[in-house]
Formats: C-alpha cells, structure tokens, sequence
C-alpha cells in the first residue's frame, strides 16, 4: 500500500480488547480504511457524457479476465498447509479470512468482458483506503440499454473479482437526489479499477466513481497525475459460486430461540461453569424496547452535518428486506464505519439527506439504526425511508450488510432481521408475519402510483422494485426470517431472571437449556436447570467462552492474562496454527498463544511479543535447564502464583475427584505438589507445568481418569492404555517425582530417595539420562531417550515455565 496522501489521520475509537488481536493491542493504531481522510472522487464523463482521460487510460492495454486463483498459504509446514486450505477445526489449524463473495448481476458466460470490452477503464489506482464506493451520474436514474458499471477493489493486496453495480432501486419518494448505483461496501480496499460498457455515445454524463472512508473529512476530486498504478493482473467477473463466506455454524445441537421444532433436552453434555451463573442481563433481554441491542446514530457517530431530510412518519405494517452490494470481506470492528461511509453516500453523494435503509444489519448479527427518527417512530409507524423507491411509505427498510447472491447471510445476520422485524410489527398490532395484505405504492417503478397490490407482510426488495436485492440466496431465507419474526409476536418467548440467575423460558414456561441462538448471538443454558453460563464451558470435547452477558464470545480473547482464539464462525477455542488478517499464530494444546521460539511439528518457529509468527529460526540460545534445583521463591510466595495461575485459567477444578484424594481445593492441591518436589530436590516449578501439560489442566481428557491419581502419564502408551493408578493424590505425586528424580540424577537409588519408593516404572528408567528439562523430550535428548517422544516437549515445559514463574 502506498503511504497515505493525508498523514495526520484522526484516531478511531478505541476499541474493546476482546475484539482486538494481540498485535493491535500491543501497537493500537487506526485502521487506515475507518480514520479520518477526505471522501475521493474520480471523473469517469464530462456533462457531455464524453470518458475522461482517467476513464481510458487502462482501456489499450486491457487483458482478459481470467478465473479467480486461490491463495497461496504463507506457511510451508504441514499444519500451516492445511490452515491455508481451510481443513482446520477447534483441535487444529483452522481459521482464514471468508473469501470474496459475489454481487447482485454477476456475469453469464458470453456476457461482455469488463476489461477488455470496455469503453471506460480506468488503470488500477491506487487510492487512500476506503469503505464504500459507488457511482453516480446526471440524467435518468437508468443507465441507457447496453451500459453496464463494473468494479473491482484490492483488499490486503489481493484483487477481487469484477463486480457488477446496478443502478439503485432505491431513493426517495419524491424523486430528489441524483441517480446512482447501489453502495458497494469493502472490508478496507486501497485500490480501485472501474469499467463501463456499452456505446462510447451512450456513457452517463458526469459519471463519478466515489470512495468513502468510515470518517469522511469534505472531498477531493482526484487528479490522476498525482496516482499511482497499482500492479493488477486479470480477473474474473463474479461467478454465482457459493464461497461459504457469511455462513455461520451452529455449535453441536445448537437452536434457535422460538424455533418451533425445538424441544429441550433431557440430557446434555457436560456442564462447566467457571465464572458463575448469574452474569449481567443478557445481550438479547430487553423489558419494552427491541428484542436485541441496536446500535443508535450516535453510538456509530452519524453526523448531523449530513442529514438534510427531516423525518416524517407514515403508518406502516411492512417489511423489506435488503441487502448491500460489495465484497463480504469486513471485520465487526470495521461495521460502524461501513454504516457511515453508506450514511455519506446515500444522504450526500446521491442527496438524500440522510441513510435510506431504516436499520442496517451486519454479518455478526449488530443492528444499526438506520433513517434518523426510526427508534423513536411511535407504534403502528416508521420514518419514511429511501429504501425502495415507490414503496417507502408504509414500509420498514431492513438491509443485511454484505451480498447474498449466492451465499447465505449468517445466522446470526438472519436471527436479528427476523427479532427486528418481528418487533416492529408486534408494535404495530399485526397477527401474522407469515401473511399478507393490501399496500398501495407511491411512485412508478415496478408498480404505478397508486397501484394496490396484495403484498407479503414481509417482502424482498425484488418484490417491490426492479432490482435482484436482497439476492437469491438472501430472498430464499425471507421464510426463516418471516418464522423468526413470527416468534416475537406475543413475546411467545422470553428471558427471565430468578434468584439472580438469568433463565430462557418458552411459551409454556419451560427452561430452555443447551446452545441457544437468540438475538443473533449464542448462550449456553445448564443441561440440567437452564441457567445461563458465563464464563469457560466445555461441550462436545470443545471449548468455549461466554461473556458476563452470557454472549458466546468470538475472536480473540484476554483471560487470565493469556491469548486465546475463538472460532469466529462456531465460537470453539482453537489450537495450533491460526491465521488472522495477514498474520500467523500457534495456539498450544492448552489454547493459550504462544510466544518466543517454539518447537513445533520438529522445527523451530519465531514468535514475536504479540504471537506473530515470523518464521523458522533456530533452537533458543538458552542454557538448558537442571532438573534438580530448588524453588525460586518462598514456599507460601509459589503455591500462591501455582494456585492463582490455574485458578485464573478458567478451568474447572475436579473437585469431587480430587477431594477424596486428600486435595478438595487447588490450594490443597498445589501445596503437596511443592512440597514432594522439594523432598526430591526436584524443581516444584517443573513438576508444575507438567502436571498441567500431562492432564490438561486437570481436565483428564485423555486415557488417564482423574481418580487415578496419575498426573505424568506414568504407564500409558496411546490405544486406551489408562496406566498406573496410585491410591491418592500425595502418592501420584510422590511416584511422578521419583521418576523425574531418576531421569536426572545418575545415582539415585531406591534407598537414596528421600520417601519410600512408590513409583512402578522406576527401574525401567536409565538413571541420569536427562538432566536437563529439554531433554525429557525424546526428540532433543542426544540420547534419544526422555518422558516423551512428541517433539518439542521439553522446551514446552521451559516455555511454560518462564511464561507462569518469570
């Protein structure tokens, strides 16, 4: 990207850790695309329609498209290929960005090419960055027969496909404004290619292509002597090809809240709450307004500079659903400022006055107030819009962000649609969101003023307008959007505080519980009561997070002073490789980020501070460290850091297990630990981690049970062998010790130990083979002998034991 023409850019609002990456939080920084820049305008025609000399300066040495090639992955190593190939879940690599996904219009085959068919084609520019584009022009608001508006964007140095940008069928009743074609969001572009096909004596006149920034500060017309050309080869125009992007998984037996095939179940998986049950109201729970949060005007920074149509409200008992035009390929961070950059281009570019859609819906499940006055609309009304033209009195406009030709919006995206619209409408007294009834239009478009028509309660752009909006795939979830909606009526469903613990009861009283998905975020309800968690909770054999609202947590996330990356799509805690943006991470097997220099899959990677990956290196330039030492500090000084570190983890101690042990607390726990490490000599610190890296923080998901009191593996070998079993908690201890003790000390002895031996395995070990805690990895013992044979496990132990004790 080519330094910004405007240095001194204004700051963003900060945002909350939880959705920032440990990159962003270490260094915070505006995102380019969302700070404060002047909105661009490129002149496409003159008033005499006639191309302008930046409108031709890519026309001679145009190529043909080509087909869209896939990525190529930054990573060589088996885990980081399959990362880059998408084949990850929660236990392994997983996570890249969605793909492009494609607009309303996309080309047939035979249909013109945009780069070499075309009158008007600009050069690939590069540009400030932006969020928004469109195209506006003088004359009719239909570009004449045979001319066609293209555009493609570059987003983190990859170039998109070839988009199509109809002519809006929006705008205002009355007919003010300018003509244009549909706001065409990106994810944070810094680079543009327009085309425009058709008759050279046909083009618009005073043709614009117009970039908005998520703070637009005035506007620039943009002299093309001062851009760069960008290095751009030949593309594709969009293919009605389902990507999967916008797609959003449900957890593992995961409903909907007032799905009416739902019943509850009887058993569950387990239940792991750690942070309690109570939490704060839940995000979805409201006592009188909407059934989800809605982000107003002033809280996503809608200025009234802009706004130039005061509201006027109209009885109304419809809905129409929209969507937006543009890549899919923006953050949850970055959506308040999509929402301005449509704000100033609707109320200033085409003259509206103000944002044509009544509420914005983004691919996350937030809702945004749209049309100054729509939350304050009184019920049985809403704010005239500019959301369809000829059918915007009399109608709600609801616009899900993002372009769902040929992929389908989110859950989440679905689930708030249908809760806003089934609260609107429940304010206006109607029974049914599934019927239909009289509307009459005020405007010619597809129906003349004045024309009645028996129109759907709940209808798609298409059904008002010529427009292919809210796309196929989006028009085909009109009917779980319209089933959504018809929960809210009558409030068949709600949430309930008893006893300070929030609860989902349906219409007949009973407790929800498992995975539900209700203002289009996600709760987990105790399997046996129907408490609301909060807090680490574990199903399935995955993971997961809930807020203190009770909202599954997705993304990065800070807790207990470590990194963890929650599956954006499903919310599971993932491990091993992750890539974010244009950056790569390790996840351990315990989920936490790693740092420094790891040894993974038998190659040792770099990681910054942060956790970013910066290549293969070699082995640390770290001495290697004794077995036999003592502790680095007090007694009473480490158990505290022992028991504050796992306590902060989130995990669930065993406790019923345990307790009949002789450990009923963590506490108990890690002070025998300490002190049978130490009548061995043996470093507490180091028997620490490896308890931890040996049981998994004390959760037992491998072949050892808890009630064995095995917490070194002592014995096992894979294939369900569950290994030794010690008749309480001090014993288990006192034998993994003695082990550890025999690696190390090449004289030990049975009559030299400092307690009865109790260790079965002890004779099998040859005494004094590693010394040094890296060498209890097979792998990096120059014996080839150790503890265990994955790769690494020595220097995981070190890792963990710099990063818990410093």
């Amino acid at each position: 990207m080519p330094p910004l023409r405007y240095a001194g850019l204004g700051a963003v609002t900060a945002l909350a850790a939880a959705a920032l990456t440990p990159a962003t939080v270490a260094a915070a920084g505006p995102d380019p695309a969302q700070a404060a820049s002047p909105v661009q305008i490129l002149q496409l025609t003159d008033s005499a329609g006639r191309a302008t000399e930046a409108a031709e300066a890519g026309v001679d040495g145009a190529e043909p498209m080509q087909s869209a090639s896939p990525a190529a992955s930054p990573a060589s190593s088996s885990a980081s290929q399959d990362a880059a190939n998408g084949a990850g879940t929660s236990n392994g690599p997983t996570i890249l960005r969605p793909d492009v996904v494609h607009a309303d219009g996309v080309a047939a085959e035979g249909d013109l090419d945009p780069q070499t068919d075309a009158t008007v084609l600009t050069d690939p520019l590069d540009v400030d960055p932006f969020l928004v584009a469109g195209f506006s022009w003088q004359g009719s608001s239909e570009l004449p027969e045979g001319v066609a508006i293209y555009v493609r964007v570059r987003e983190d140095g990859v170039w998109s496909d070839w988009y199509r940008d109809e002519p809006s069928a929006a705008g205002r009743d009355d007919g003010a404004g300018v003509p244009g074609t549909e706001e065409f969001i990106t994810g944070g572009a810094d680079a543009v290619q327009a085309s425009v096909t058709g008759s050279d004596s046909a083009l618009p006149a005073d043709l614009r292509l117009i970039l908005v920034p998520g703070e637009p500060t005035g506007e620039e017309v943009l002299d093309v002597a001062d851009l760069e050309t960008a290095p751009a080869g030949p593309t594709a125009v969009a293919p009605d090809v389902d990507t999967g992007a916008g797609h959003t998984p449900a957890p593992a037996g995961g409903v909907q809240a007032d799905d009416a095939s739902y019943s509850p179940r009887t058993e569950g998986p387990a239940f792991v709450p750690t942070r309690g049950r109570a939490g704060t109201v839940p995000a979805a729970a409201t006592a009188e307004g909407p059934p989800v949060a809605i982000t107003s005007r002033s809280e996503w920074g809608a200025d009234p500079a802009y706004m130039s149509w005061d509201p006027q409200d109209a009885e109304a008992r419809h809905v129409i659903v929209h969507h937006t035009v543009g890549t899919n390929d923006y953050d949850a961070d970055q959506s308040a400022s999509i929402v301005r950059g449509i704000y100033y281009y609707h109320a200033v570019t085409l003259g509206w006055g103000d944002i044509g859609y009544n509420f914005l819906v983004d691919k996350y499940g937030t809702v945004f107030e749209g049309r100054d006055g729509t939350l304050s609309a009184s019920p049985g009304t809403m704010t005239v819009g500019a959301h369809a033209y000829g059918a915007n009195t009399g109608t709600m406009g609801i616009s899900m962000m993002g372009t769902y030709t040929s992929v389908s919006p989110s859950d989440a995206q679905l689930t708030s649609v249908g809760a806003v619209a089934g609260w609107f409408l429940d304010r206006a007294g109607v029974d049914s969101a599934v019927g239909s009834s009289p509307f009459t239009f005020h405007s010619t478009q597809k129906y003349s003023a004045g024309q009645t028509v028996d129109l759907a309660t709940i209808s798609g752009h298409r059904d008002v307008g010529r427009t292919l909006c809210p796309g196929d795939v989006g028009y085909a979830k009109l009917e779980q959007i319209r089933s959504i909606a018809q929960a809210q009526l009558g409030h068949a469903s709600r949430w309930v505080q008893e006893d300070g613990v929030w609860y989902y009861r349906g219409a007949d009283g009973t407790a929800v519980t498992g995975w539900l998905f209700d203002g289009g975020r996600w709760y987990w309800l105790d399997p046996a009561d129907g408490a609301m968690a909060t807090g680490w909770v574990r199903d399935g054999g995955s993971w997961y997070y809930l807020g203190t609202d009770g909202a599954m947590v997705t993304g990065w996330l800070f807790d207990g002073g470590r990194w963890y990356w929650l599956d954006p799509a499903d919310g599971a805690m993932a491990t091993g490789w992750v890539r974010d943006g244009d950056s790569w991470y390790y996840l351990g097997t315990d989920g936490a980020m790693v740092t420094g220099v790891v040894l993974i899959d038998g190659r040792w990677s770099g990681f910054t501070d942060t956790g970013v990956w910066t290549g293969y290196t070699t082995a640390p330039q770290q001495g290697l460290r004794e077995i036999l030492v003592g502790p680095t500090a007090e007694r009473e000084s480490l158990i505290e850091t022992m028991t504050s570190v796992y306590e902060d983890s989130g995990r669930t101690y065993p406790t019923q297990a345990l307790a009949a042990g002789g450990a009923p607390t963590p506490r108990d726990f890690f002070t025998i630990l300490y002190d049978e490490a130490v009548a061995e000599g043996v470093s507490p610190e180091l028997l620490y981690v490896q308890v931890l890296k040996e049981t998994g923080w004390l959760q037992f998901t491998g072949d050892v049970k808890a009630d064995q009191f095995n917490f070194g593996g002592l014995g096992t070998t894979g294939d369900a062998i569950a290994g030794a079993s010690f008749p309480d908690v001090r014993t288990g201890l006192r034998a993994q010790v003695q082990h550890m003790r025999a690696y190390a000390d090449p004289d030990v002895s049975a009559a030299s130990l400092a307690n009865p031996l109790v260790d079965p395995r002890f004779d099998y070990v040859r005494k004094g083979s590693a010394r040094y805690v890296q060498y209890l990895g097979a792998q990096e013992n120059p014996d080839r002998t150790g503890w265990a044979t994955a790769p690494g496990y020595g220097d995981d132990l070190v890792s963990m034991m710099d990063r818990y004790f410093g």
